[in-house]
């Protein structure tokens, strides 16, 4: 048995294997697939818009926005950039689908580090984004070309089951993996995608604005007991749920709430030390803009009701309420609260402005992009 293992023909294969790993993690760190890469996904969004970025030229850029898909597509970025214009600045949009903090933090500071005439960030988060964490594969993708501003020493950025596992997504070889793997299948598709990408929505990468027509009026979302139902019903469906309903379905029809409707649907709770690891971090982070001199805008977006009854833990706002407090007593920092924004059903019924109970509809963001713009980029910034 001891000779197999000590023969050549057995280690020989798994050294060539190691060898080829390394070699490839190497190009992938080394930026040289990034020309092959897919534009429209976490790692390629991410890795065009950092090109994006310093072909405008970083010494150019005196605003940036910051945020997750729920911000990146709820606002018109072309009216936000067009105002601060006029007031002599040039803001960008720095804000990417599935962002959670590990790409917020690094974004930012990555851009404090690099953009020497940055004066102010523009962020917008909701309760849950301050509440909880995200899924380590997505994150790693979103922050890679920030990635020498991940501080695994200081920041808390994964739960204790996601720990381990985040150890395996950082490397190349596992942020690459599938991009490369779906180049294989369809070279001709690949280099259609980029040659599109270039010469339509790269030009326009920073007056980026997602249709997002319909609402989701037709579903009954008020409380757990409707959602439930409704996701049953769209369980019959035999066609594949997207978008709104595919969401739906996920959040209400799982093991824990899909049993009889009447049922009690018992949150989780964040412990003492979650709840002190969110916080600290998110504070941390925005007292790094502040000792910067840097102006801090944020935007406490609204959560649609499902968060509230079945996705939030229950004690999600006390992280939320010490980051507010916190940020409130900053020194060049303005908050705008629209967390209860679409909470009233006077005007509007809250169905008519989101495109799915995560994202705002054209009608959301609009109304959201002119209370932006109304409270910080009417005058001139400081």
């Amino acid at each position: 048995m001891l000779k197999f293992f000590l023969n050549i023909k057995f280690w020989m294969p798994l050294v060539i294997v190691f060898i080829m790993a390394v070699l490839l993690d190497v190009i992938f760190r080394l930026g040289y697939w990034n020309d092959f890469i897919k534009p429209k996904s976490y790692l390629g969004n991410a890795i065009y818009r950092e090109k994006a970025i310093k072909d405008f030229g970083l010494e150019n850029i005196h605003w940036i926005t910051i945020g997750d898909s729920r911000f990146d597509w709820g606002i018109e970025h072309s009216r936000i950039k067009n105002t601060q214009k006029r007031n002599g600045l040039n803001h960008l949009r720095m804000s990417f689908e599935s962002s959670n903090f590990m790409a917020i933090q690094t974004t930012i500071e990555w851009s404090i580090a690099n953009m020497p005439n940055l004066k102010g960030i523009l962020i917008g988060v909701s309760e849950d984004g301050f509440s909880h964490y995200s899924a380590a594969t997505n994150q790693y993708k979103v922050a890679w070309p920030f990635r020498s501003f991940i501080k695994y020493n200081k920041y808390q950025y994964f739960d204790f089951k996601s720990h381990l596992y985040s150890y395996f997504t950082r490397y190349g070889m596992s942020v690459y993996f599938n991009d490369l793997r779906f180049f294989l299948r369809n070279i001709v598709k690949r280099f259609k995608d980029i040659n599109d990408f270039i010469n339509n929505d790269f030009h326009n990468i920073f007056e980026f604005n997602r249709n997002m027509q319909g609402n989701i009026c037709q579903y009954q979302l008020d409380d757990l007991k409707d959602c439930i139902l409704t996701a049953k019903e769209l369980h019959k469906k035999k066609t594949k749920l997207k978008g709104a309903e595919n969401f739906i379905y996920k959040v209400c029809y799982n093991s824990q709430s899909s049993t009889l409707p009447n049922e009690k649907f018992i949150p989780t709770q964040l412990s003492s030390q979650e709840k002190e690891d969110l916080s600290n971090q998110w504070v941390s982070l925005f007292s790094i803009i502040n000792q910067k001199n840097i102006e801090l805008k944020l935007v406490y977006l609204p959560d649609h009701d499902i968060f509230d009854y079945a996705i939030k833990s229950n004690n999600a706002h006390e992280v939320s309420n010490k980051i507010i407090n916190h940020v409130g007593m900053l020194k060049n920092t303005e908050i705008l609260d629209l967390s209860k924004e679409f909470k009233t059903k006077n005007k509007f019924q809250s169905c008519q402005l989101y495109k799915d109970p995560l994202h705002f509809n054209n009608i959301g963001k609009s109304l959201i992009t002119e209370k932006i713009i109304n409270r910080f980029f009417l005058t001139v910034s400081k």
